[in-house]
């Protein structure tokens, strides 16, 4: 398996889309998702709303 050459220089698209994006506290690479995610709301319509 070849591994990922990181002295190459990077390509326009990557840098634009990588470029000012904030990582977390966890460091992701890529925007997380969180599916045990949970929400609080004041109410159980304020919730069916959204």
């Amino acid at each position: 398996m070849d591994h990922f050459d990181d002295t190459a220089p990077l390509h326009l698209e990557t840098l634009a889309l990588r470029e000012g994006q904030l990582r977390t506290d966890e460091g992701a690479h890529g925007e997380p998702i969180f599916t045990t995610s949970s929400y609080v709301f004041d109410s159980a319509a304020q919730a069916a709303a959204r």
